[in-house]
């Protein structure tokens, strides 16, 4: 828990930080993303404090896009979205959907995170190393 990786801001740790926090933040499991982030950042060796506030700055955003996410799952998985009443049906009936839509959603989000970082973190460093002293 004390590995130099889980705290440095370097590329590749800011980056997978950034990917393990967009993949647990946009899951609908609210009430434990924090226990799904901290071993999903252990195992990737990813950038704790990244995580973290993800997880943290987002949850209420993600609310705003579950209706969304839950018509990409129903998209992906063949089922009509009119077979599910949101109002009237427990969520827990269109759950599948759900999970599917946030998890796509989620990975998007992560891969076109970290190929922002990854690419924006080199050109600064490369920008810098070619800067006259």
């Amino acid at each position: 828990m004390f590995g130099r990786e889980l705290w440095a801001l370097r590329r590749e740790t800011v980056a997978r930080g950034w990917l393990v926090g967009c993949l647990v933040a946009t899951t609908p499991l609210l009430g434990i993303q924090m226990l799904m982030g901290v071993p999903l950042a252990l195992l990737t060796r990813a950038n704790l404090l990244v995580v973290l506030a993800l997880i943290l700055t987002t949850n209420p955003l993600t609310a705003v896009f579950y209706p969304f996410a839950f018509l990409v799952g129903c998209r992906v998985m063949g089922h009509p979205a009119s077979d599910y009443n949101l109002g009237h049906t427990p969520v827990w009936h269109a759950g599948g959907s759900l999970f599917v839509g946030c998890a796509l959603l989620g990975v998007l989000a992560g891969l076109i995170g970290w190929l922002l970082i990854r690419w924006l973190w080199r050109g600064s460093v490369v920008h810098q190393s070619l800067r006259p002293n």
